[in-house]
């Protein structure tokens, strides 16, 4: 299927494989992937260098024949990665984001009335719920954006980049949780020690009785 065909088709027939039924895999780790993991400086710098990397590709349509190949710059699905609303760069960008901390990226691909698209609608991958029944092979999306109207998958675009069912997306920080989450106590406790003026907090205690030089000696070394 062409590139335009994907988008231009209002009604898509599919078979939907997958690896296997949903299970507690899927919520493991899930305390990380919020919006807090982004403070950790590593994992901030991680997805703004994968995201924009991604985001400053080029989106090229392109026209080709047995004897040359054209690029079509005022192609529908071109103009449509800009709305007017976000950029081009900020659309991507957005949805790769998502895909890191959340699994899953989305846009909404608005219509005209004869099918053709007319923009790409950035939906954040907290306000999209994703149904799939497993036994029926049905699969649509609600999002709260959009009024929480079943949306059909050929007018979603859905990024994913781990799956254990083949729908639905995990966070690839889900694999990593445990790192992740210790950065975030090591961060915490050196702001925590910084904050206090790098003096520690506790009460010194010893076995039997000090002289008065030694509790001053004591002292003074701690201060």
């Amino acid at each position: 299927m062409a590139f335009w065909d994907f988008f231009n088709k209002k009604q898509e027939q599919r078979s939907l494989e997958y690896v296997s039924s949903f299970s507690d895999a899927l919520l493991f780790g899930a305390n990380i992937a919020q919006n807090s993991t982004m403070t950790v400086s590593a994992v901030n710098r991680a997805v703004n260098i994968i995201s924009d990397s991604i985001a400053i590709m080029p989106v090229r349509i392109k026209d080709t024949t047995l004897t040359h190949v054209s690029n079509l710059d005022n192609h529908p699905v071109k103009r449509a990665f800009s709305n007017g609303v976000i950029s081009e760069y900020t659309l991507k960008s957005s949805m790769i984001r998502d895909v890191l901390l959340k699994g899953n990226g989305y846009a909404y691909i608005n219509r005209a009335k004869d099918g053709t698209v007319i923009e790409l609608i950035y939906l954040p991958a907290s306000s999209v719920t994703c149904t799939y029944n497993e036994k029926t092979y049905d699969l649509h999306y609600t999002c709260t954006n959009l009024n929480n109207v079943k949306i059909s998958p050929a007018d979603i675009i859905h990024l994913k980049k781990y799956t254990l069912n083949g729908v639905v997306g995990i966070p690839a920080l889900t694999y990593a949780a445990r790192a992740v989450e210790t950065a975030q106590a090591t961060e915490n406790q050196a702001h925590d020690f910084f904050e206090s003026g790098c003096n520690l907090a506790g009460v010194l205690t010893v076995d039997g009785q000090l002289s008065e030089k030694q509790r001053n000696d004591i002292r003074s070394s701690w201060n």
